[in-house]
């Protein structure tokens, strides 16, 4: 059996995996026009911007008569941003905006969010999710999980420890065929209950392209080709290792590890990191087979401890770099429901430790007094291994439908929204989060016909006279047509006074006066 430096390690990069997977799932960060804004004119676009990259399902714009808009809405170049064109002359009234996308994990986002245009909005009934789905989908995650990695990992160990001849392989197969059965019923379940939750049989299109459902089919094709070679073990190298690497390749598709900057680094440490914790969870079926048949198979387990040291070089240096990755996302765990789960994994990771250093120090040097004399306890030992990962797997199934802390920083308040008109120019402002620090200034021109303008330049100047500070000058950002933006920080809440210099073309200045409330 492994080394106790090698349990070791394997336990840290579990902890280092755990960290890594606290990514938040995404959240819309500003939307154009913001919550609860009263407009003198239409805007051009219903802008929404979130945290990361997320796959439309539906946006839809529901005018005062209570009908949708037509158009189609527009996803951004980098995934971040999803846009819908309002058509011109849209008349005043409350209008209602609805969404719903999925994160880079398929975890389904939806809201709403309400705008007026010369008139006070209706208030919003938020897309509420079903939460009795979400246990389901929980349990579901879990055994897909668990059965890709038994699969694809019990695929591995074949090839590289008791070879595809050995009469080991043969009776691994029905292992293989059993964890190949188990992850596709559940991987097929939940793309179907992934759906429903995202709004039932009109949105199938948009499910079905989306990553959940692309990552799924890789996941089978690579299952298949398992399933096909434990069929004959001893002729089809080839269709095992083709369904391993398929079935690692899948958890690259979706995820947020798989969306975290730079993706240059991220993909290939999910996939190293992927490889080798599939190569161990496979490994702990096939090595209880050959506890059973000690001595026989001695030689077995001495080459998976020679072989899992480098397996957990590679476990432990991807862990590491995907937890540097996405760092930062623990620090509020406390109090919250997320941390109260991510701390039931490492708590069973602690115990996965203590079990590791008793088959080092006490169970493993009875191997060898007399021979084989201590297989039935290690063989006890690695069940209760294999109860332990199915406990993380569950807990990491309840995590990916648990918002983590991360999330609910990301959805900032939805800031200052307002608007200022003068010489028939009309300026939506939005300033978020509208607080001391940090704000990203945001401004939409149109004309009187509800038609962006264009300029040539836009500048604008904050002050804050009531504690004497003199004007901050900022250009804008030109984002689009009639669309411009620009970051700036704020030391100090109170009424700032904001002036717009609007340039259209050479000659003709348009300056634009309104206040920005600032909170705390």
């Amino acid at each position: 059996m492994a080394s106790l430096p090698l349990r070791l390690a394997l336990a840290c990069a579990l902890l280092l995996a755990l960290c890594a997977g606290a990514r938040a799932h995404a959240v819309p960060v500003e939307a154009i026009p913001a919550d609860g804004a009263v407009l003198t004119a239409p805007p051009a676009a219903v802008t929404l911007r979130f945290n990361e990259p997320v796959h439309l399902i539906a946006l839809r714009v529901i005018a005062p008569d209570g009908q949708p808009l037509p158009g189609t809405a527009e996803p951004g170049p980098d995934g971040t941003v999803v846009r819908f064109a309002l058509p011109a002359g849209a008349a005043d009234g409350g209008y209602l905006v609805s969404y719903r996308v999925t994160s880079a994990d398929g975890h389904p986002v939806g809201g709403s969010l309400a705008f007026g245009i010369g008139t006070a909005p209706v208030t919003p009934a938020g897309a509420a999710e079903a939460a009795p789905l979400r246990p389901l989908a929980a349990v579901l995650r879990a055994f897909h999980v668990g059965g890709v990695l038994a699969a694809a990992g019990g695929a591995l160990f074949v090839l590289l420890v008791p070879g595809r001849s050995h009469p080991l392989a043969g009776r691994v197969a029905p292992v293989l065929l059993a964890a190949a059965a188990v992850a596709a019923v559940a991987g097929v379940a939940a793309l179907i209950l992934h759906g429903v939750r995202l709004g039932g049989p009109e949105v199938w299109r948009a499910v079905l392209a989306g990553p959940p459902a692309r990552s799924l089919a890789v996941t089978l094709a690579g299952l298949a080709a398992i399933a096909a070679g434990a069929i004959r073990p001893d002729r089809a190298a080839a269709a095992l290792a083709g369904g391993a690497g398929l079935c690692v390749a899948a958890f690259a598709m979706t995820g947020h590890a798989a969306s975290a900057p730079p993706a240059w680094a991220a993909v290939p440490a999910i996939l190293l990191h992927t490889a080798a914790a599939a190569f161990w969870v496979g490994a702990l079926p096939p090595l209880a087979m050959a506890l059973a048949r000690l001595p026989a198979d001695a030689a077995v387990v001495g080459r998976f401890s020679a072989l899992a040291v480098g397996a957990v070089g590679v476990l432990v240096a991807a862990g590491a770099a995907l937890t540097v990755m996405q760092a930062g996302a623990i620090a509020a765990f406390p109090g919250t429901g997320y941390g109260g789960v991510w701390l039931v994994k490492v708590g069973l990771v602690a115990v996965l430790l203590t079990l590791a250093v008793l088959n080092r120090v006490v169970l493993t040097p009875r191997l060898t007094r007399p021979p084989g004399a201590g297989a039935g306890a290690l063989r006890r030992s690695i069940a209760a291994e294999l109860a332990l990962v199915a406990g993380i797997l569950a807990a990491t199934g309840w995590l990916t439908q648990t918002e983590p802390p991360r999330a609910t920083e990301a959805a900032a308040p939805a800031g200052v929204a307002l608007t200022a008109t003068a010489q028939g120019v009309t300026a939506a402002v939005r300033m978020h989060p509208g607080r001391v620090g940090p704000n990203r200034l945001g401004v939409t021109l149109t004309d009187a016909a509800g038609v962006p303008v264009d300029a040539a330049a836009v500048d604008a100047a904050l002050s804050l006279p009531e504690a004497g500070v003199e004007p901050l000058a900022r250009p804008l950002d030109r984002q689009e047509a009639g669309g411009y933006t620009a970051d700036l920080t704020l030391p100090l809440p109170g009424t700032w006074s904001l002036r717009l210099d609007v340039r259209i073309g050479d000659f003709d200045l348009v300056i634009l006066r309104t206040d920005i409330a600032v909170t705390p």
